[in-house]
């Protein structure tokens, strides 16, 4: 018989040890968890912080505010926004004087208020009047366009025929003609990029949405 000396001991794993690795592997744990979130925290202190303010419309300028006849300084686009709140305010949209409306934003075009002037160009044509439709499109319009007349930075020729549209679908034969006059520029822009000569994504929309 083989003596007890000639096999090694078998290890007794003791309910005290194994609670002792457990917590011991427990610790660890929440060490690395510290070192990790610590790290994030000390990552993120370190960057810039975003400002609250909102990011710029593409496309349209800022414009700055100008001072009224009291001196007081006015946002761009309050006065119109002011004035369409009134309007809604007195009663149904069938008894606004769209006309009326169309000259006060004219009168802010003039003034080269252009938010004041696209506001209520805007408000006006959606309410179906006819001639702030097609100002809206000459602001877009990229045979037309201008800086000093139109809020946007660069023309949007797919907004300038949606409005075109608009006015043409309720008689206008001058949105019609800027209509036709749209469509050819944007055939011959599309026509240029099939020959191979720098091409106009922008013009093929405008074809898109044409019937």
């Amino acid at each position: 018989m083989p003596s007890d000396q000639a096999f090694p001991a078998a290890r007794v794993n003791s309910p005290l040890s194994s609670l002792a690795g457990l917590l011991g592997s427990l610790v660890v744990l929440l060490i690395i968890i510290y070192v990790v979130f610590s790290g994030a925290q000390r990552q993120d202190s370190s960057r810039p912080v975003a400002s609250s303010a909102p990011a710029a419309v593409v496309g349209h300028r800022a414009p700055a505010a100008v001072v009224d006849n009291s001196g007081a300084a006015v946002q761009p686009g309050e006065a119109a926004r002011a004035i369409i709140a009134g309007i809604r305010e007195k009663g149904q949209p069938s008894t606004i004087d769209l006309e009326h409306v169309y000259l006060e934003a004219s009168e802010f075009r003039v003034a080269h208020r252009l938010a004041d002037a696209h506001l209520l160009y805007f408000f006006a044509a959606r309410e179906g009047h006819v001639p702030s439709a097609v100002v809206l499109g000459e602001m877009f319009d990229p045979l037309l366009f201008s800086p000093e007349t139109s809020l946007m930075d660069e023309p949007y020729p797919l907004q300038a025929a949606r409005w075109y549209s608009v006015a043409a679908q309720k008689g206008s034969p001058e949105a019609a003609t800027r209509l036709a006059d749209l469509r050819t520029w944007a055939e011959l822009r599309t026509w240029a990029g099939a020959r191979g000569r720098e091409g106009d994504e922008a013009a093929l929309r405008v074809l898109l949405s044409l019937p």
